[in-house]
């Protein structure tokens, strides 16, 4: 299964998994962004991972400080595995492959991190099968 794992930003290191079949956004408004990250950096509507003709791919959706793959501005990349986005403040590693077949796994649809003044961090999460907050 492919994943990008939160490298930098709140919290580090939380995992989000990706599906073949769809597509998934990176930004900081809510409720339309699959993956919402708290970062005055971020636009509203940042950036896009879509599975293309059998690869991930990154598109800037023409944010206003740019999507980075491995320190390049792109507009447009094939994703490979360890390739780091960096999104505003915030670094994203690309993990792995599509999931092969018809696995069922619950994971969330969307996620949205938070961090207070006092810098505690929270997350709603939102999945197919229910709710958890």
């Amino acid at each position: 299964m492919a994943k990008l794992v939160l490298l930098r930003g709140h919290p580090p290191q939380r995992i989000f998994s990706l599906f073949h079949n769809d597509s998934v956004r990176i930004g900081r408004k809510v409720p339309k962004d699959e993956i919402c990250i708290e970062d005055g950096c971020i636009s509203r509507a940042h950036a896009i991972i879509l599975y293309e003709d059998g690869k991930y791919m990154v598109h800037d959706l023409h944010s206003t400080n740019g999507t980075y793959v491995n320190g390049s501005s792109v507009e447009k990349h094939h994703l490979k595995d360890g390739d780091v986005i960096t999104v505003g403040q915030c670094m994203l590693r690309f993990q792995g492959t599509a999931i092969s077949g018809g696995e069922e796994i619950d994971i969330p649809t969307r996620v949205s991190l938070r961090t207070d003044r006092e810098g505690t961090t929270t997350d709603r999460r939102e999945f197919a099968r229910g709710c958890l907050t």
